[in-house]
């Protein structure tokens, strides 16, 4: 666990001891939590509410806000079934146990390019939901900007090496749901399928619900956010940034495999992304899929994990339980058991 105090100040003392800790558990097992940081819990555990209450609507609200995108960019609602992520990396298993809900980064492009695309919100039946997401992206991408200087003081000796990576960066804000299972799923099914992450750093902030794993040295860990504070982890290409040092670690989220249950669970994760055009250097996978820029690389392994779901379902039709394998054991929402700120950065 790693103490921010002084970050929000950008103190560089604060910095230097912040810097080894997160180089430190970077090196080992690619995940910390942090605590003691400039976010509000309020807001966060604000988010984590109205995020639940999101798929808590009636299903034909929630299919009102599905989007079609341009390849590689995830806006609005994306339903059960519709992703697997093991797929990313060539791995074949069941459809993911969860739904989504993406929204845009803090990102600028005049004229729009192809990685623009227009947030939808559902303004008519959740009203509070725009000005919590909105408020909580800003928030998330101010403390992955400080901590992206941190890392970058760890690994280079200069807090803004890294800082030309995110003028117009990619990736997002995304509401992860796992309705409840009430009772064993197909074999290999999880509610999220093991993974990396792709980007720079992944801020994660969870409700008290288990199931979270990592994967270190060939084995699986139950890992959880600390009540005050959230997780981060390394994606692909900070992996690679640090030439090796630092890790890209596995994760996924569990689901029943034999008996047993499992309450909803909700997680909302940001995605610090890199601008499109930013060379990435050597990672595992790359060369299958040709990938020589950081959107070239988001846009492979977002085609993926899409095409190892199930097909979005239309408006009028959803997966059924044969494609889903473990619906008939899922509990809908309602059914369970029982901008950023560049003075905030600092020097």
């Amino acid at each position: 666990m790693v103490s921010l105090a002084g970050l929000a100040e950008a103190n560089p003392e604060a910095r230097k001891r912040i810097a080894a800790e997160i180089d430190e558990a970077c090196r080992s097992m690619g995940f910390f939590a942090v605590v003691d940081h400039a976010f509000s819990l309020r807001l966060r555990d604000e988010a984590l509410e109205i995020g639940g209450a999101f798929f808590a609507l009636p299903a034909e609200v929630k299919e009102r806000m599905r989007v079609t995108c341009p390849p590689g960019v995830q806006r609005g609602y994306a339903g059960l079934g519709a992703e697997a992520q093991a797929a990313a990396v060539g791995e074949q298993t069941p459809p993911d146990l969860s739904e989504t809900f993406s929204i845009s980064p803090l990102r600028v492009a005049s004229p729009p390019d192809q990685w623009s695309a227009a947030d939808v919100w559902p303004d008519a039946d959740l009203p509070r939901f725009r000005p919590v997401l909105t408020r909580y992206r800003s928030s998330a991408d101010l403390l992955t900007r400080q901590l992206l200087r941190v890392c970058a003081l760890a690994l280079h000796g200069e807090v803004r090496a890294f800082d030309a990576m995110l003028v117009r960066p990619l990736g997002g804000t995304r509401i992860n749901h796992y309705p409840a299972i009430d009772q064993p799923v197909h074999a290999g099914q999880w509610r999220s399928g093991a993974h990396t992450d792709y980007g720079t750093l992944t801020l994660l902030a969870t409700d008290a619900v288990a199931g979270l794993e990592i994967r270190v040295d060939g084995t699986w860990h139950p890992v959880s956010a600390p009540s005050n504070g959230f997780l981060v982890n390394v994606g692909d290409l900070l992996a690679a940034a640090s030439d090796g040092r630092w890790r890209s670690t596995w994760h996924r989220v569990t689901a029943p495999q034999s008996s047993g249950t499992s309450p909803a669970r909700t997680s909302i994760a940001f995605f610090q992304f890199p601008d499109a055009a930013t060379p990435i250097g050597d990672v595992a996978g790359l060369e299958a899929d040709g990938a020589r820029t950081a959107g070239e690389y988001l846009r492979a392994r977002v085609s993926r994990i899409v095409s190892g779901g199930s097909s979005y379902a239309s408006a009028a039709a959803a997966p059924s339980s044969d494609e889903l394998g473990g619906l008939d054991g899922v509990q809908r929402p309602g059914e369970a058991i029982g901008e950023r700120v560049e003075s905030g950065l600092g020097e």
